[in-house]
């Protein structure tokens, strides 16, 4: 309640360019309201000044606040504009550490500057938010209260980021001295600072991107975002080229448990936006990579992340719709563009988390699934024919070929990237189905597949591989191993394998070898093919060629008076089918083009 009689006695003046959304970004003409913060000691009550300001102007020199939310209770009260206001303990505490104390300060901070009760505004305002960390003198990033292990955690990074990381040398100099890593509780200060909420809020990824000038700040540390890039280069490179290190010294390292798959990606994410071509990233491709970042709205799964694709004119944030509108919205505008059927590798069937959405509409509310998309360029399953769609309300049609019926569907229930090589093939080789023939190539399933889902950042011999189907998904799935493992945290040595030694002597007993079914469920079909696909499919599912797409999909046929329809349940990986050969022998006349209605 105090939310609303907040925003209501403070009285917010409209925005003087009356909220319009039609027009280009002038500088000058957008405004914004930053808040002057009252110096102060840090125990003084906190009391700020609302201005407006106009995006670009000499009097808009602002510094722009990336911080947590954190426990949506806003039971902290500050003063501004001689009114109580009611903030969170994470705004209230940032705003004590960033008061001066003989000066004022100024700043935008969302949670102020925006009448989050004014759905209109707040839309508007979050369209414009690229602009207003773009345009910022500086973007202060909060991490929060320091900690036993803060201070020691940001130091080290600090003295990290100096390093040269060309030179290994130097870097296995400076983690092996005793004055920077002698015992565990110096790794467990790193992980410390790697480990903050921040990390996982979706809008940082924007908000960095943006920043021309950044700086980190954890309780009483700083250190510019620039150096701490750095320290997140040589960090990933030892998980990831632990190759290049003596193994060793890398084994006496300790590694702990350090959870870098969002400030690489945030990393990544900043580096491609600022590059000479800009970031030309597929909606499809920035969300699923994002999936597991967190936000308290819904629907900032997308507008979070907008601006970034090049879809940003073809989305305008609209807190006004449900998210169950924003989400069809997305894939509307997805598969109408120039993503093809990339968006339906985010479906979690069965484990959605709003309801009233359609088969065909990825719940991004929904915990991010473990298993690895399928979507990357080397597919092409049905890539060269256009998508012919049809939206109508909570009908999808598609045109498309069927391949395959499921006959066979077993779980490998084992929940880690890498698993033994013996395990995998005696799971195989435990369900044949009708056909026996499975059974005989279930080794040289999992050698191709593990092959296939490799990547030379994983192993030492990846040129050895040269069939060039074995290679086809190399990308994508180094991506994603690469991300689970920094999520998951594992020691980097385990990954240190040959691929030469993997695709040769794919029998050797306790081999570890990639995890093929992560996340995804392994099948059979009636015609004898194997394949990998999502959770929840059943026997008597079909495996289809959509057009457009670069996978197959699985497909519930659900019977009704009228036509039949069909449930998506998601995409699949059956090697006979991911290059081109469905359009083949439809040009041969073996194969037939048939409607496929998704409901």
């Amino acid at each position: 309640m105090n939310d609303l009689l907040d925003y209501v006695s403070m009285g917010y003046q409209s925005l003087v360019d009356d909220l319009t959304v039609t027009q280009p970004p002038i500088v000058g003409r957008w405004v914004i309201r930053v808040i002057e913060l009252q110096p102060g000691a840090h125990d003084e009550p906190i009391i700020c000044k609302l201005e407006h300001v106009a995006l670009g102007t000499l009097n808009g020199h602002y510094e722009a606040l990336s911080y947590v939310w954190g426990e949506p209770t806003k039971d902290i009260q500050i003063t501004v504009n001689e009114q109580h206001f009611h903030v969170t303990k994470n705004l209230d505490s940032a705003l004590r550490r960033l008061r001066f104390k003989q000066s004022e300060r100024r700043l935008w901070v969302d949670a102020i500057c925006i009448n989050q009760e004014d759905l209109q505004e707040r839309s508007v305002q979050v369209q414009r938010m690229w602009a207003i960390y773009g345009l910022a003198s500086r973007v202060v990033i909060d991490l929060g209260e320091e900690t036993v292990h803060s201070r020691m955690g940001m130091n080290l990074v600090k003295n990290m980021a100096a390093l040269d990381i060309s030179d290994k040398e130097n870097v296995l100099e400076f983690l092996q001295s005793s004055a920077n890593f002698p015992h565990r509780s110096s790794w467990r200060a790193v992980r410390d600072i790697f480990d903050r909420p921040w990390w996982r809020r979706v809008w940082i990824v924007q908000e960095v991107a943006m920043a021309t000038d950044a700086i980190v700040l954890c309780g009483r540390s700083d250190l510019k975002w620039e150096l701490f890039e750095n320290a997140i280069v040589i960090l990933t490179d030892l998980y990831f080229h632990p190759e290049d290190y003596p193994r060793d010294a890398i084994v006496g390292l300790h590694f702990p448990g350090l959870h870098l798959a969002a400030p690489y990606s945030i990393y990544t994410a900043r580096r491609q936006h600022r590059s000479a071509e800009g970031m030309e990233t597929t909606l499809a491709a920035l969300m699923i990579h994002f999936r597991s970042a967190e936000t308290s709205d819904p629907r900032d799964h997308l507008y979070g992340l907008l601006r970034l694709s090049r879809l940003t004119e073809s989305i305008r944030p609209d807190y006004l719709q449900t998210p169950q509108e924003v989400y069809i919205e997305i894939v509307r505008t997805s598969v109408t563009g120039q993503d093809g059927l990339a968006i339906f590798s985010a479906l979690t069937y069965s484990r959605n988390s709003l309801k009233n959405l359609p088969s065909w509409c990825p719940d991004w509310s929904a915990p991010s699934p473990n298993n690895f998309p399928f979507f990357m360029p080397d597919f092409r399953c049905t890539s060269n024919r256009n998508v012919n769609a049809n939206f109508d309300a909570a009908t999808l049609t598609l045109h498309g070929i069927k391949l395959e019926v499921l006959d066979t569907v077993q779980m490998y229930r084992v929940e880690t990237p890498l698993v033994p090589v013996e395990d995998l093939i005696s799971f195989i080789q435990s369900f044949s189905g009708s056909h026996m023939r499975i059974k005989s190539e279930a080794k040289a399933f999992v050698r191709i597949a593990c092959a296939l889902f490799s990547r030379k950042r994983f192993f030492e011999e990846f040129d050895k591989i040269t069939n060039v189907s074995e290679r086809r998904i190399a990308r994508l799935y180094g991506s994603w191993l690469m991300r689970r493992i920094l999520e998951s945290g594992s020691n980097p040595l385990i990954h240190q394998f040959s691929a030469g030694e993997l695709a040769d002597n794919v029998g050797t007993e306790h081999r570890l070898v990639a995890n093929i079914s992560y996340g995804r469920t392994i099948f059979a079909t009636k015609n004898g093919e194997l394949g990998i696909g999502p959770l929840g499919v059943e026997p008597d599912d079909i495996v289809v060629a959509l057009f457009g797409g670069r996978t197959p999909f699985v497909l519930r046929p659900i019977k009704n008076d009228q036509d039949c329809t069909y449930h998506i349940i998601g995409d699949c990986f059956v090697e006979r089918w991911m290059s081109g050969r469905a359009i083949d022998e439809l040009k041969q006349g073996k194969l037939v083009e048939e409607k496929f209605i998704l409901t």
